[in-house]
C-alpha cells in the first residue's frame, strides 16, 4: 500500500479496505497497518471518485471507537473534510459530512475539534442543499455536536443552527427529517435558556406537525421526545407545548394498540413530564374525561395545585363541568389521587361540592338595584335542565326563579358591596328560591 501514489490504484484499492472496516477487530488491524494516512491522501486527491471512497472510508473507520476516531484526527483528516463541505459534489458532500459526524460523536473532546475547523456556519448551507441525504447528513452532524455540552449547543444556537435545522425538517419528510429532529430535543434537554431557543424559532409547531402528520412510529417517537424535552422545564415551557394541541395527540398514541411499543413509551413519558409543569389549564380540562388512571392522576394533580391561587380558575372549572367531572372520579381512599381531589374541593364551599349543580346568574346591560331595576336577567342551571330570562321586575314564570329571588340576589349584592355581572350560586333543587340573603352574600363574598 505505501508504493500506492496513483489515483487508479488507490480507486481500486480503496473499496476492499472500506469492507474491511465495517468490521471492528478488522478495522483496527489494518488502521495498524498504517492505512489512516494513505486515506488521508487520497482525499486530496482531484478526482472526485476517489475522494468520495476515501472520505467514506475515514467514516466507516471513525465509526467504531473513540480510539479509531482519534487516529482519523490524529492523521489530520479534519482540516482537509472540513475544507470540502462547499464540495459542488453531492455524493462527496454525503460523505465528507458523514466522516465528521462518526467523529465528533465519540467525546467532547472529538466534538470540540470538529467544530475548531470552523464549520459554523458553512455547514448550515448544507441543510438548504438540493440532496436530501446531504440535508440528513448535515442535521446529524450537527445533532453529533450538540448533544454532548450545553456549551456546544449554545454555540449551535449562537451560529443559527436551531433556526436553521427547524426549516430543514419542515422542508423535508421521513427519515430525512429524523436528525434533525432529535437535534432539537438534544438542544433543549440541556437547559432551559436553549429549550426556550427551540421554542422562540418556532420549533414546536414543527415538531408537533412531525407527531402528527408522519407515517413512522420510530419518527413520531422521536418527535415526542423532543416534545417532552422542551415542555418538561417550566410552566413556560410546558404552555408553550400544551397550545399548539399536542398533548391531546400525544394521549392517542400512548392509547393506540396500533403504537409501537416504543413510541407508547415516550409518548407517556412526554406527556407526564409536560403535564408535571403545565399550568395551562383549558389545555389539561379534556384530559379528565380521556386519560387513563395513570395519566389521570397527574392532570388532577395540577388542577389542585394552580386552583387554590387562581379565583378565575376555579370559576372557569366550575363552568366548564370540570368540577363536576372530578367529583365523578372514583379513587381509592388514602391514595395520592384522592388527595388531590381533597385539595380541589377545599378551594370551593361545601355547598359547591356537594349540592346537585351550580346556578349561573348573568344581568346583561344595566346591573339591578335592590328595587329590581330595569336589566335583562338571565338565570340557567349549568347541568342544563332549566334556563330563564327576563326583566328584573317580572313575574314568576316557568321553571323561574322569580322576582323575590332576583331581588335577594340583589340585596346580596348590595350587601357584599360588590357588584359584578356575574355570579355562580348553588342550588338544591329545581327551584332554587329558598336560599336566604345570608347564604347568598357568603358566596358572593367568597367570588364563587
Amino acid at each position: 500500500m505505501g508504493k500506492l501514489r496513483g489515483a487508479e490504484k488507490c480507486d481500486k484499492m480503496t473499496p476492499t479496505l472500506r469492507s474491511l472496516f465495517l468490521h471492528y477487530k478488522l478495522s483496527q488491524a489494518v488502521v495498524d497497518a498504517g492505512a489512516v494516512p494513505l486515506l488521508v491522501l487520497c482525499i486530496q486527491e482531484p478526482e472526485i471518485a476517489l475522494k468520495r471512497i476515501a472520505a467514506s472510508t475515514l467514516s466507516d473507520i471513525s465509526k467504531h471507537s473513540p480510539e479509531l476516531a482519534q487516529t482519523v484526527v490524529d492523521a489530520g483528516a479534519i482540516a482537509h473534510l472540513a475544507q470540502m463541505i462547499l464540495s459542488p459534489d453531492a455524493k462527496l458532500k454525503r460523505q465528507i459530512l458523514s466522516a465528521l459526524s462518526q467523529i465528533a460523536k465519540h467525546s467532547v473532546d472529538l466534538a470540540e475539534m470538529v467544530v475548531e475547523a470552523e464549520i459554523f456556519p458553512v455547514v448550515l448551507t448544507c441543510l438548504k442543499d438540493k440532496d436530501d441525504y446531504v440535508k440528513k447528513n448535515a442535521s446529524t452532524l450537527i445533532r453529533e455536536i450538540a448533544k454532548h455540552t450545553p456549551e456546544l449547543a449554545q454555540l449551535i444556537v449562537n451560529a443559527g443552527g436551531v433556526a436553521a435545522v427547524i426549516d430543514c425538517v419542515g422542508s423535508c419528510k421521513g427519515n430525512i427529517r429524523l436528525p434533525g429532529i432529535m437535534m432539537l430535543g438534544y438542544v433543549a434537554a440541556h437547559s432551559e435558556n436553549l429549550a426556550m431557543a427551540v421554542i422562540i424559532s418556532k420549533g414546536v409547531p414543527q415538531l408537533s406537525i412531525c407527531l402528527s402528520e408522519e407515517p413512522e412510529d420510530h419518527i413520531k417517537a422521536a418527535a415526542a421526545w423532543a416534545l417532552g424535552q422542551i415542555g418538561r422545564h417550566t410552566p413556560e415551557h410546558a404552555r408553550a407545548v400544551a397550545v399548539t394541541n399536542t398533548l391531546p395527540v400525544l394521549l392517542s398514541l400512548y392509547m393506540s394498540p396500533e403504537s409501537s411499543e416504543d413510541l407508547q413509551v415516550k409518548s407517556k413519558k412526554a406527556i407526564k413530564s409536560i403535564l408535571q409543569k403545565c399550568t395551562y389549564l383549558p389545555a389539561l380540562e379534556p384530559f379528565l374525561y380521556d386519560a387513563p388512571p395513570n395519566i389521570l392522576k397527574h392532570v388532577v394533580g395540577q388542577f389542585s395545585k394552580v386552583l387554590p391561587h387562581d379565583s378565575k380558575a376555579r370559576r372557569l372549572f366550575v363552568t366548564s363541568g370540570g368540577l363536576k367531572k372530578v367529583q365523578e372520579i372514583k379513587a381509592e381512599p388514602g391514595s395520592l389521587l384522592q388527595e388531590y381531589i381533597n385539595s380541589i374541593n377545599n378551594c370551593y364551599p361545601e355547598e359547591i361540592t356537594t349540592v346537585k349543580g351550580v346556578l349561573r346568574v348573568q344581568a346583561c346591560g344595566r346591573e339591578p338595584d335592590i328595587h329590581g331595576g330595569h336589566a335583562v336577567i338571565i338565570a340557567e342551571d349549568l347541568s342544563g335542565l332549566w334556563k330563564w330570562k327576563g326583566r328584573g321586575t317580572d313575574g314568576p314564570g316557568v321553571c323561574s326563579p322569580g322576582p323575590y329571588y332576583l331581588k335577594e340576589w340583589s340585596l346580596a349584592m348590595e350587601k357584599s358591596q360588590r357588584r359584578p355581572n356575574r355570579y355562580f350560586l348553588p342550588w338544591q333543587s329545581v327551584d332554587p328560591t329558598g336560599f336566604s340573603c345570608q347564604q347568598l352574600s357568603q358566596w358572593s363574598q367568597q367570588g364563587l
